[in-house]
């Protein structure tokens, strides 16, 4: 196990910039903020509950808005260190959505895959398969632990928020940190950690992070480490948010998949600056 680690870490140092930082606490902080590294204080959350529970006020609140009209780059490699390697990518627009589901197709308009690679032939159906973009949860829903439910979908699948916030607590260990200086700027880091591993997919385990702005609590970047231990899978996920009128939206998603320590997909999702 620790021989997978490294060579996950390994991979990711070999990585533009922007992924090699999906671990390091500073890489979520603004610039600006940054004199330095030593000038940043990391202490505990006292109550992480009830920080998760302000947390979901605001993305309750926030997932009302609907975002101006954007595009967006869409790239994947596949298997980058074999003899048949592949690349595919494409643009696609999004208006009216909330933000986070970038790619409902009720509010988005996909342009044609162009790809690369020795078996590029009829793969533009398995593409579209393969390559869904999510923020999924396990939660504790009617009796079932393991239902999937995208973070965007949390307020109309359940009745209340106070549902949302148990079906969370039922599944996950939750701890919380604050990351800032003395002037108050910083972000909020909080720990999802599943309590027990998802026995049907062999043993399938989540830990997930959400970073908040530390005044007002508004989303910034979700990471995800999930580990198959049965397959020797893993996949890592990191999605940033900027903001639009004090709602969040997200700018770039990178998604990197390893079987076996080898890395066999890489994919991103990045906002097409104008």
């Amino acid at each position: 196990m620790k021989h997978f680690a490294c060579i996950i870490m390994l991979l990711l140092a070999c990585l533009p910039p922007i992924v090699a930082q999906e671990l390091s606490d500073s890489a979520f902080l603004d610039a600006e903020m940054e004199d330095s590294i030593s000038a940043m204080a990391i202490r505990p959350v006292e109550n992480p509950e009830e920080l998760l529970m302000r947390a979901l006020q605001r993305l309750e609140k926030d997932l009302q808005y609907k975002h101006s009209k954007r595009e967006y780059q869409l790239e994947a490699f596949f298997n980058a260190n074999t003899s048949s390697p592949l690349f595919a990518s494409r643009t696609f627009t999004v208006e009216g959505d909330d933000g986070i589901d970038v790619m409902n197709i009720e509010h988005t308009d996909m342009g044609p895959w162009s790809i690369k690679g020795t078996y590029s032939q009829n793969v533009s159906a398995d593409l579209d398969f393969a390559l869904l973009y999510s923020n999924s949860m396990h939660l504790d829903v009617k009796r079932s632990k393991w239902k999937y439910v995208d973070i965007s979908k949390l307020f109309t699948y359940f009745e209340t928020l106070e549902k949302v916030y148990t079906g969370i607590l039922k599944i996950y260990n939750v701890t919380a940190y604050c990351i800032g200086d003395e002037t108050g700027r910083g972000v909020y880091r909080v720990h999802l950690d599943e309590k027990e591993p998802w026995p049907l997919r062999g043993f399938e385990n989540r830990k997930m992070k959400w970073y908040l702005d530390r005044q007002s609590l508004r989303l910034i970047q979700i990471n995800e480490d999930k580990y198959i231990s049965e397959r020797l899978q893993r996949h890592l996920f990191r999605h940033d948010f900027g903001e639009e009128n004090g709602a969040p939206f997200l700018t770039k998603s990178i998604e990197i998949r390893a079987y076996d320590g080898v890395v066999v997909r890489r994919t991103s999702i990045q906002l097409v600056e104008k």
